[in-house]
């Protein structure tokens, strides 16, 4: 899955290995972090995910942002549309949140847990 979403031509960032929150964690611990998944990604993709970067819990500050511009990432992204899907919403809920509000360069935060994120992205790659 990994593989067919780099080979479709989406773009790669990286979001830390153990989703730690970057003004909570030591600099030297979170570029660690951020190495560990950096190394996953290539190999599940075959691609690097630099330069983009997004911060766990959207949590950072100068001193993060400059520990991660100088392991390589330069663009610290935010998302544009929240699905709130760590709530676990109905698929349909999921997919009006992100037909009713997305447009074109729009970045759609979803996550890995959500029970229905799945089909939800089935669902709204489509329209």
């Amino acid at each position: 899955m990994q593989k067919d979403i780099a080979d479709e031509g989406h773009d790669i960032g990286n979001h830390t290995y153990s989703h730690p929150d970057a003004v909570k964690t030591n600099s030297n611990v979170f570029v660690q972090d951020i190495i560990k998944a950096e190394e996953a990604i290539k190999r599940a993709t075959g691609v690097t995910p630099k330069p983009y970067f997004r911060f766990p819990f959207g949590s950072y500050n100068a001193d993060a942002l400059k520990a991660v511009g100088g392991a390589g990432y330069p663009y610290s992204i935010q998302w544009t549309i929240d699905t709130i899907d760590w709530q676990q919403p109905a698929v349909e809920v999921i997919v009006s949140r992100i037909q009713t509000g997305a447009s074109n360069g729009d970045i759609i935060l979803m996550h890995i847990g959500g029970i229905n994120t799945p089909e939800a992205v089935d669902r709204s790659y489509r329209f």
